[in-house]
């Protein structure tokens, strides 16, 4: 931190400096601030005065580290305290006012034992102590100028203003109580300009009383107590003139200024001094001489007396042997002269700022420095230090005093700081209309930043700015705008150009203009961005400048009041923006039309996005768009990217934490980085690259540092900028602080970014080191490839990776890239179909097996790779084996398919997901496998990774009730749920499956299951109640009371199933959504209860999903409910299209905030829409239709942006130059598909999107760089095979369909419905064959469950329902059952005819009926029953389930076509527990 405390006092007596307890005090006063140093940038303490009056004087002892401070009418005294602890701060101890009310303190010195000399129109000696106050004043006839302390307080040294005569008081005993003293005069020739005493106060010297003094005749007169008996106190002892001192080649001329300007080394300063320089001197000839000179001069134990004018000249002199009575010839003797010692005076400074003061002091420890602080009258001081050999070389290099330090700053409270565009200028005002020009350097004598210029304005200043460049400055007053010339310490005005009357400027921004690079363009605007339009022209020699009105804007036309925030541009941009905030949160962007053809231009609205905040209180805009937001109580952070209007942070603080402002930087490659400023303190945020995982923890920005100046000032940050390279600079009252750009090494170690060494870095090399391009083995980028279907690609490089990593060692050098060219090595081919990507595929690419993927998470586990923290290399190697795993079936699935088994195992590989029982696969995987053609797979992997004992929670997990398209199938998975949550424990209640089977429609099931439950309390009851005819009203009523009973028990789950019993699936379905939160669960009871066409159905995604979806932001979710209730367009227009406007759902702003985050915009959108968009569905079915082509675009934008904020930018750049929009005239995929295929020609380019719709043409197809990793989508229009006798089993035909094909002898072969829909069980030797018409229809030809062709068929409502297979099933009204043979587990499928299932069914009912009777039909009621949890009716009714005939016909028999009679609801087995395992 460099600080700059203020603009120093033009006083005599404004900086003071003591050697306290072994380190180096400096204090001097700013205004009415006390700022108190240890070092050149180390601000111990700023201590504010309330007092409206400034501080004129101040004074430090030396011994007890008390600090003096006085204004012409007050004094205070501060005491230190913490010291012991390293952190000295001081606190005011005591307040003493002058007696008389006409006093004016204009001097302070400190004496020996605490006592206090003022000085002012009287003399006063006060005591310090703690009880201490005035000991003793005296009036004097001319107000003091100066008033010393001698060091052992036996005299006092005054003199007036424009006094001779130096007065000396000796004190003639001492005594706090009655101080007397006697007086003498020091007569001068012309009038006293410095006095100060020989020596030091410290108890264990002793000092003489010797006084120099210096006048404006240029001497030096040295006194001393030579005669003790004379009259005078003290007698001259030498006289040095300071004009001859110098050497005569060096005398200034006649036109030569005759500034002098002298410091005193005390012998026992230059002897420390020289005894350090002893023991550290090298050996050279040089060094050795010099040293001889330096041992020579001490050995004679002399003062030495420095002496320097304004051009660099310097002459040192020795006085020896000073105060001795007997005088010698030599006793002043030369030491050196030199040149070259730069004192950085002002040139053509005015009269009163043509002055300095000059301390000097030794240096600390082993320090062989002579040190010089220099006040100089125009506002500054400057610490200048040079080590005492170098300083007394005869001939030294020019410049040997070198700037520690360099302190200025303001005198009153800092109002405004604002920076150029390129942060290398900077214009600060104060309240007093004081306005200084900065400039940044980083050097040490500037400390961060020089002053380059003042700016006097009479006028009131409202606002500044800086134009590029850091010459010229604009200020706006309250009459007029104006240019200055700022290149010299005062500035020039230029030009200027009066305001309106009553145009109160509330903002101001300046852009480079199109006509030049000498030309600017300055906006004025009030409120409602209402404004006035100026061009500021310079001259080729920037000599002259104008200013020129150009026309009015017009205001911004809102609904309602809004705040207004002008963004500032970049540094060579040309447009100007602006941000509106409506009170409901509207955020609007707003551009300003460049077009000047008439009297006023206007705001064009760009964009908006919706922030949900209601009552913003502050905006703050960036030029690389991003916008931070802070409510009405300043305590929550938001910030958004107004591109894509994606919520980026939020971030909640304490009460106590008020945020004041906000300010925006960035980095060279567009990183942005913002700065919070609270009320003593800023935090710096850094944006990260988007982490796209669902279940990503990594925000997109992050905390990097902390800057508190609680510990500086007790004042209050004022204002807040950035300058280049990420110096923020802060101002607090009169102050500014530069803290420099480093990241200390601790936090870069945390944040994973290699270093070389230990030590901090600069902000910005961490901010880009943070947003690197992901090398092409980062798991997000591999992940990317697979969801765009880029495997090839994935494979050449995890097999690049492992040839490289069998060779490696410890130092290799790894390239990001791997060495691979896209543009030549990569691209093998235009296309791999997706069948075909293993066969033939580039010979050089090593593919993945489970053996090799092995051997290299191997290698991973023990190599450090760069840019790979362990948490990444972990997922990397879970990506690895994911893709070994599922290599093997890669042929046998589409891209859908693939994509589900790959993430799906990476998945299931997170060590995290065991531990977090709400975990489930991301709902992208869901619906990629809710769209494959090969869900059969899907099943039985999902099952396996279960082994084959899914749980409701693990189905939950995966998802699979959801995207399992055949119902059939859909059923036969759920009673295996079903089946597996009865056994799952030991005790196998019936109640942990009663939801599922009674869903299933298989109640009987369920009875035979609470018969063997012996032991459970409920079971009496519940077989009781189970055995009545829930068609009928009193026993539905029945079942609603013990359901409404359970839910008072909070028994949910059982509760929703007694809802079933009263066939009440709305209010069953409801009960899971709200009081379970399982949504899925509601839509697996609600479509195994009633299939996909049912109107619960159809309102649970009307109401509940697609609501839940717009809330959470969740496209995927919303894609998959309005594809299932048919609505493929809107399936489509929810990718890009928020969903409350599809939805027509109203959000909070809680929930805007969680659908809005950055991590909803997922790239893998864009590609399942092309996949859809691109699908060839069969005859009968709607096709996908595609956006507009303005909303495409968009959308192909967006996802080009999330890949470069992600890292990605090689996808980003694959996408925009492989992307191709259909043409407008063809919006359907088949006619582009058909249009494409006839013409042989590829869909126009991404880019020609720029040309009107009537403008855009189809151009010949162009291979990507990743072309050849692009996995064809599955809908890709097969080759054209020659036909077959076949060809008429291998499609389908549409249910809607009702036309005759040809009747063929295979058509009657059927496929009856497995219980797994992965495997089709055969008939068994005991299952009764249907009397088919063919010898061959008992053969039980298989066919596939799943109807899809390249697109899923699915039943939705309002469409066709599935097709079930070639010909009808005639068994789908009877019931598969398997019968599990605990001896060998074989499980067989019985299929009985429709007389042994009525024998079946009539027997159970007439079992339950005798049992009911034995009974005596007993009623239960809630408080007779003993564990209150199931209440039935009396009279319990032997209710024999209706069987109805089965018989099914075949409609059109070999068309393929089949017809239902009646769908039997009770089990076909012949017992209700044989379609069960144990």
């Amino acid at each position: 931190m460099k600080p700059f405390p203020g603009k120093p006092q033009a006083q005599l007596q404004a900086v003071s400096t003591a050697l306290w307890d072994g380190r180096r005090v400096i204090a001097y006063i700013a205004g009415n601030a006390l700022i108190v140093l240890g070092g050149s940038n180390d601000l111990i303490q700023t201590i504010n005065h309330d007092e409206h009056e400034q501080l004129t004087t101040v004074a430090i002892h030396d011994v007890t580290g008390k600090i003096a401070a006085a204004t012409k009418t007050s004094l205070f005294i501060y005491k230190p305290f913490g010291h012991d602890f390293g952190a000295p701060r001081w606190s005011r101890e005591h307040t003493f006012n002058p007696s008389s009310s006409e006093d004016a303190i204009c001097t302070l010195s400190w004496g020996l034992t605490e006592e206090l000399l003022v000085g002012g129109t009287s003399l006063t000696l006060f005591s310090a102590k703690e009880d201490g106050g005035q000991v003793w004043t005296r009036n004097v006839a001319n107000p003091v100028k100066f008033a010393a302390l001698s060091p052992d307080g036996g005299f006092i040294a005054t003199t007036g203003w424009h006094d001779r005569l130096v007065k000396i008081w000796r004190r003639l005993y001492l005594s706090e109580k009655n101080e007397r003293f006697d007086v003498s005069y020091l007569p001068h020739s012309a009038a006293v300009t410095e006095l100060r005493w020989h020596g030091r106060r410290d108890p264990e010297y002793h000092a003489e009383a010797i006084l120099y003094t210096t006048c404006v005749d240029n001497k030096l007169r040295v006194w001393a107590a030579t005669d003790t008996h004379g009259l005078q106190a003290l007698q001259m002892w030498a006289q040095l003139d300071l004009m001859e001192c110098m050497l005569p080649e060096i005398q200034p001329g006649p036109a030569e200024t005759d500034k002098r300007y002298v410091f005193i080394i005390d012998n026992w300063e230059y002897e420390a001094l020289v005894e350090r320089v002893t023991h550290r001197s090298s050996n050279t000839e040089k060094d050795q001489e010099t040293l001889k000179r330096l041992v020579d001069v001490a050995y004679r134990d002399p003062d030495i007396c420095v002496v320097l004018d304004d051009k660099g000249n310097m002459s040192a002199w020795g006085l020896e042997r000073v105060g001795c009575k007997a005088r010698h010839a030599n006793d002043v003797f030369k030491i050196a002269q030199v040149k070259g010692v730069d004192m950085h005076c002002l040139k053509d400074a005015k009269a009163y700022e043509d002055y300095a003061t000059c301390l000097s002091f030794s240096g600390l420890g082993d320090g062989c420095e002579v040190n010089l602080l220099i006040h100089f009258f125009d506002g500054r001081i400057q610490w200048l230090t040079c080590p005492i050999d170098r300083l007394f070389y005869q001939e030294p290099e020019a410049g040997s005093f070198v700037t520690e330090a360099l302190w200025t700053g303001h005198t009153e409270v800092i109002e405004q700081v604002v920076s150029s565009h390129d942060g290398r200028y900077v214009l600060s005002k104060s309240g007093g209309n004081e306005i200084v020009f900065w400039k940044q350097e980083r050097s040490r004598a500037s400390g961060g930043l020089k002053r380059v210029s003042f700016i006097s304005n009479t006028n009131k200043t409202y606002l500044t700015r800086v134009l590029d460049g850091g010459e010229f400055v604009v200020l706006v007053d309250e009459q007029s705008l104006s240019l200055w010339d700022a290149r010299s310490f005062k500035a020039v005005q230029m030009s200027s150009q009066g305001l309106p009357a009553g145009f109160l400027v509330t903002d101001s921004v300046i852009s480079r203009s199109d006509k030049g690079d000498a030309i600017y363009t300055i906006l004025l605007v009030t409120d409602a961005l209402q404004g006035r339009l100026y061009q500021i022209s310079m001259s080729a020699d920037k000599a002259e400048g104008g200013l020129l009105e150009l026309c009015d804007v017009a205001p911004v036309r809102c609904d309602q009041p809004a705040i207004f925030c002008l963004v500032q541009p970049a540094q060579k941009d040309i447009h100007m923006a602006a941000v509106s905030v409506a009170p409901s949160g509207l955020v609007i962007v707003w551009t300003l039309n460049s077009s000047l053809g008439s009297q006023a231009i206007t705001w064009t609205n760009d964009r908006h996005v919706d922030t949900g905040i209601k009552g913003i209180s502050e905006v703050k805009a960036s030029h690389t768009s991003k916008l931070a937001v802070l409510d009405v109580t300043r305590t929550r952070l938001t910030i958004w990217d107004l591109l894509d209007g994606s919520l980026e942070l939020y971030e909640t603080f304490d009460a106590h934490d008020t945020i004041e402002r906000l300010s925006w930087t960035h980095t060279a490659d567009g990183n942005s980085v913002l700065a919070v400023v609270f009320t003593h303190k800023v935090l710096t945020y850094a944006q990260l690259p988007y982490e796209l995982s669902e279940s990503g923890s990594q925000d997109a920005w992050i905390r990097l540092r902390e800057i508190s100046i609680n510990e500086l000032t007790n004042l209050p940050v004022s204002s807040c900028v950035w300058l280049s390279g990420g110096d923020l600079l802060l101002s607090a009252g009169n102050q500014m602080f530069l803290f420099d750009q480093e990241i200390d090494g601790r936090t870069v170690y945390d944040l994973g970014i290699p270093m070389k060494t230990k030590q901090g870095q600069a902000l910005f090399k961490v901010v880009s080191a943070m947003n690197f391009t992901l090398p092409l083995f980062h798991p997000q980028f591999l992940d990317q490839c697979v969801v765009s279907g880029k495997l090839e690609l994935v494979h050449k490089i995890l097999g690049t990776l492992y040839k490289f990593l069998r060779y490696y060692t410890e130092g290799d050098k790894l390239d990001s890239f791997l060495s691979l060219d896209f543009l030549g090595d990569v691209v093998t081919s235009q296309e791999h179909k997706y069948e075909d990507h293993v066969g033939h595929a580039d010979e050089d690419t090593l593919h993945i097996t489970e053996e090799i993927a092995e051997q290299l998470a191997d290698q991973l586990s023990n190599t450090r790779l760069p840019h790979l923290p362990t948490a990444q290399r972990d997922e990397l190697i879970r990506v690895v084996h994911s893709l070994g795993a599922s290599q093997r079936q890669q042929r046998s699935v589409d891209s859908y398919g693939f994509r589900y088994l790959m993430l799906a195992k990476n998945y299931y590989l997170q060590s995290d997901r065991i531990e977090n029982s709400s975990s489930r696969l991301p709902w992208r995987e869901i619906v990629s496998a809710y769209h494959t053609t090969n869900q059969d797979i899907l099943v039985d992997m999902t099952s396996r990774q279960y082994q084959g004992r899914m749980l409701w929670k693990d189905a939950r997990e995966c998802g699979i009730c959801l995207w399992m398209t055949d119902i059939t199938a859909l059923r036969a998975q759920f009673e295996n749920i079903a089946r597996n949550e009865y056994t799952k424990g030991d005790d196998r209640n019936p109640v942990d499956c009663s939801l599922y089977y009674i869903a299933l429609r298989k109640k009987a099931v369920l009875i035979g299951l609470w018969r063997m439950a012996a032991g459970n309390k409920e079971q009496g009851a519940t077989q009781r109640l189970l055995a009545n005819n829930f068609t009928e009203s009193k026993w539905q009523t029945t079942a609603l009371k013990n359901a409404y009973a359970l839910l008072g028990r909070r028994r949910f789950q059982y509760a929703a199933a007694f809802f079933l019993l009263a066939d009440r699936l709305h209010d069953a379905v409801n009960i899971l959504l709200t009081s379970l939160n399982d949504m899925q669960l509601a839509v697996a009871v609600a479509r195994v209860y009633e299939g996909d066409n049912g109107p619960v159905l159809k309102w649970l995604l009307e109401d509940k999903v697609l609501p839940l979806a717009a809330q959470e932001g969740e496209r995927w979710l919303a894609h998959w409910a309005l594809d299932m209730l048919g609505r493929r367009d809107l399936a489509m227009k929810c990718f890009v299209t928020p969903l409350p406007s599809i939805i027509n759902v109203k959000l909070t702003p809680a929930q805007i905030f969680k659908a809005t985050h950055f991590r909803k915009a997922d790239p893998g959108l864009l590609f399942l829409y092309s996949q859809l968009r691109d699908m060839v569905v069969p005859p009968g079915q709607d096709p996908y239709p595609p956006l507009t082509p303005e909303d495409e675009w968009a959308f192909v934008m967006k996802t080009v942006r999330t890949y470069m904020r992600a890292g990605c930018a090689a996808l980003a750049l694959d996408l925009v130059q492989s992307w191709r929009f259909l043409p407008p005239s063809l919006p359907r995929a088949t006619k582009a598909k058909e249009t494409a295929q006839q013409h042989n020609i590829a869909p126009p380019s991404a880019f020609d999107s720029f040309l009107s719709p009537e403008q855009q043409v189809t151009t010949p197809s162009t291979s990507s760089f990743l072309d050849s990793y692009a996995s064809p989508t599955p809908s890709r229009a097969p080759p054209k095979q020659p036909q077959s006798m076949l060809d008429s089993f291998m499609d389908p035909q549409p249910a809607r369909s009702h036309s005759k094909a040809p009747s063929s002898m295979l058509d009657a072969f059927m496929d009856p419905q497995p219980a797994r829909p992965t495997k089709p069980q055969p008939q068994q030797a005991q299952s009764k064959v249907p009397d088919y018409p063919s010898m061959l229809d008992a053969f039980n030809y298989p066919s596939p469950p799943f109807t899809r062709t390249g697109t899923p068929s699915i039943t939705r409502a309002g469409t066709h329902a599935p097709v079930l297979g070639k010909v009808g099933r005639s068994n789908l009204a009877l019931e598969m059952t398997n019968v599990h043979d605990e001896g060998n587990g074989d499980k067989q499928g019985d299929v009985a005819g429709k007389d042994a299932h009525e024998k079946s069914s009539i027997d159970i009912n007439n079992r339950a009926s005798a049992e009911m009777d034995s009974n005596n039909a007993a009623e239960l009621t809630d408080g007779q029953n003993a564990n209150g949890n199931i209440s039935a009716a009396s009279g319990v009714e032997n209710s024999h389930t209706q069987v109805e005939g089965n018989e099914e016909s075949i409609a059109g028999f070999g068309t393929g076509k089949m017809q239902r009679k009646k769908v039997v609801e009770e089990p076909s087995a012949a017992s209700i527990l044989d379609n069960f395992n144990f």
